[in-house]
């Protein structure tokens, strides 16, 4: 699948913010080229108006990714409430650049404030 007809699935999902589909876009067709991930699902929720996949990790079970670009601050409050609905607390941050390099950074639950 091409990357406007997979955009085009991201953006019937109902987010209207044409970058967070067009980064989860690129994070989920990366997922897709790689072997290890299976069953990948592009969830929008809507009370947190973010795109995020839930998908298998061959070693690590279910993973939760959060797709991001690298130009955008992190929003701890976000990971933490999007933490909050994980069973295991953990979650991917996948931070993309204009050039297309896509980080993948695991983050545990369990944030300390600098004092």
């Amino acid at each position: 699948m091409n990357f406007l007809t997979m955009l085009k699935d991201f953006q019937s999902m109902g987010c209207t913010d044409q970058s967070k589909c067009a980064v989860a876009c690129r994070v989920y067709m990366d997922l897709m080229e790689d072997k290890r991930y299976t069953d990948i699902e592009k969830i929008f929720d809507e009370n947190l108006n973010i795109i995020y996949l839930k998908t298998q990790f061959s070693t690590n079970g279910l993973v939760t990714i959060l797709p991001t670009l690298d130009c955008q601050e992190v929003d701890f409050q976000l990971i933490e409430q999007l933490q909050s609905k994980n069973e295991n607390k953990s979650l991917t941050l996948a931070i993309c650049d204009t050039s297309s390099n896509i980080l993948y950074y695991k983050l545990s639950n369990g944030f300390v404030d600098k004092t």
